[in-house]
């Protein structure tokens, strides 16, 4: 027999999530290749005149150009260009702040390649990897890092975004956000459910 208790049943249970808008400025080459990317799309949709567009692949094919301009609020890097994030500077900013108690950080990313330069950048605090392209158990990772105090930080993707119990984190930073409402708790609720002692921090 299983019992299922819906989260808004135990939520007086749970400790308080706290979340907070982090704006932050680009740079004045992230936001000339960010408005040249944005002509480009526009552009092309009003050739196309996506109101009599018939076939849903090319909606499809404009959604993933959108992705273009996501990717280069991560970083340059994403798209090609050189190694320059101005959003990658904010996150190491806040990083030195909040680890400075005994406190550990999940940091979320939609891309597996943003992963990637996000355990290269952020190695100071030897970060553990959760994403698509790992071979090894998702549980096995969580474990390190639940238990192993020098690793801070687990960078995940959607990858690991779904069953796993990560109590230990009591930060989230979302680097980049889904399109879903629905999704965005998924993630949150790794670390925000029954058996967190602390307050959760929640950066977008």
């Amino acid at each position: 027999y299983m019992i299922r208790r819906l989260k808004q049943d135990v939520l007086p249970e749970l400790p308080e999530k706290i979340i907070t808008d982090i704006p932050f400025e680009m740079t004045e080459e992230e936001k000339a290749l960010y408005k040249r990317l944005k002509k480009e799309i526009l552009f092309e949709i009003e050739a196309r005149d996506i109101a009599k567009m018939e076939t849903p692949m090319s909606i499809q094919h404009t959604l993933v150009k959108m992705l273009r301009l996501r990717q280069l609020a991560d970083s340059m890097e994403l798209l090609g260009h050189n190694t320059q994030s101005s959003k990658l500077a904010v996150l190491k900013e806040m990083l030195s702040d909040v680890l400075q108690d005994d406190r550990k950080v999940i940091v979320f990313t939609q891309f597996a390649e943003m992963a990637d330069i996000l355990e290269r950048e952020l190695s100071d605090w030897k970060p553990l990897k959760i994403s698509g392209k790992i071979n090894k158990p998702y549980q096995e990772i969580v474990t390190m890092f639940n238990n192993i105090d020098t690793n801070k930080v687990l960078i995940m993707t959607s990858a690991g975004q779904f069953g796993l119990n990560i109590q230990r984190a009591s930060v989230i930073f979302h680097y980049d956000q889904e399109w879903s409402l629905a999704k965005m708790q998924q993630r949150e609720g790794r670390a925000h459910r029954i058996g967190q002692k602390d307050t959760v921090l929640v950066y977008n």
